[in-house]
């Protein structure tokens, strides 16, 4: 039972972080122009992970990795190339990526602390 544990948690991570990937890589790719919905959708979509990090880990460490991954992956993609080309160079770009990278601080700082005093794994 306890390896079959450590899988689940293990899975649960992984796929957290495709998640947090690819609703990055949708996010940015959506901003060019004047819309709102990349931004709404930062916000919802990495609530979401925050919470499914946390409730498939069990861990109160677990909403960083998603949201490392996703805010590497937006850097990335909002970084120039080597044409000078930006992908996020627009205000929803900018309010996409810091609504988003708020997000995350924002529900972990909110969520109700857990004793994590117990084994690792």
């Amino acid at each position: 039972m306890r390896v079959f544990d450590l899988l689940l948690r293990l899975f649960g991570i992984v796929l957290s972080v495709l998640m947090a990937v690819g609703s990055a890589v949708l996010e940015a790719t959506a901003t060019p122009g004047f819309w709102v919905y990349p931004v709404v959708a930062a916000i919802a979509g990495n609530a979401f992970l925050v919470w499914f990090a946390h409730s498939t880990v069990d861990r109160s460490w677990a909403p960083w990795i998603p949201a490392l991954a996703w805010s590497a992956t937006m850097i990335a993609l909002v970084g120039g190339t080597s044409e000078g080309d930006q992908i996020a160079n627009s205000v929803t770009g900018l309010a996409t990526f810091a609504a988003g990278a708020l997000t995350f601080f924002v529900a972990v700082a909110l969520r109700p602390r857990s004793d994590d005093r117990r084994a690792p794994f």
